[in-house]
């Protein structure tokens, strides 16, 4: 069953990860924003221009408004359960680009 979806908007010349959590009960808040800890294939819907973006992204340090670990694991930093993301502000490891590859679209 989805539980998350991801798809690319564009906003003022801008690109946007739309994150919409369709199960908040799989999310949980730490801190600064909500986690999904062990993500399942089953459990994302993903755009194919969401995943060339976040493929294209890159590891930063620091916080960031999302980032993608190897462990399967996302954060967001915002509570809420729709949120936008600048693709510019989106850390994504190399390990976790081999499992975005293997997301359903």
């Amino acid at each position: 069953m989805v539980k998350l979806k991801l798809s690319l908007e564009k906003l003022k010349g801008r690109d946007y990860i739309h994150i919409q959590a369709l199960d908040p009960k799989r999310f949980r808040v730490f801190g600064f924003g909500n986690f999904m800890l062990d993500i399942q294939d089953e459990e994302v819907e993903i755009t194919a221009p969401a995943r060339a973006a976040l493929l294209a992204g890159r590891k930063m340090n620091g916080l960031q408004a999302m980032e993608f670990w190897r462990d399967r694991k996302l954060g967001w930093a915002s509570t809420n359960h729709d949120f936008l993301a600048p693709v510019s502000a989106i850390s994504v490891s190399d390990r976790a680009k081999e499992w975005i590859r293997q997301l359903k679209g």
